[in-house]
């Protein structure tokens, strides 16, 4: 991948959320669809971590998400940015924080 600069670095809105809902996405196999808690509104994001996690499992965790994505339309549903995972080729993990911070909180 080819360098950025720190100017197009600041662009990215990343923040932490917190999950309030996740349900799979009927006749998808790998996504699930989360409505999430940006600290200001409430945003659905559209994410193919179904087959790495239960939904039930998901409900409150705080995570890390990319908010000033463009929002798109997945399975018939509109994504309203991104959730940020790691990913080895085989294991999929949500970014998570190491303290308890509030919804909103910037990524910097």
């Amino acid at each position: 991948m080819e360098n950025i600069s720190y100017e197009d670095f600041a662009k990215l809105d990343m923040r932490v959320v917190r999950i309030k809902n996740a349900e799979r996405i009927e006749g998808s196999r790998n996504l699930l669809k989360l409505t999430v808690d940006t600290g200001n509104d409430e945003r659905t994001v559209v994410s193919g971590i179904a087959d790495q996690y239960d939904p039930d499992e998901l409900l409150g965790r705080k995570i890390i998400m990319l908010l000033n994505l463009e929002p798109k339309k997945i399975f018939g549903v509109m994504s309203q940015g991104m959730i940020l995972c790691a990913d080895n080729g085989s294991i999929v993990s949500l970014l998570k924080l190491d303290k308890d911070l509030a919804e909103g909180s910037r990524v910097v």
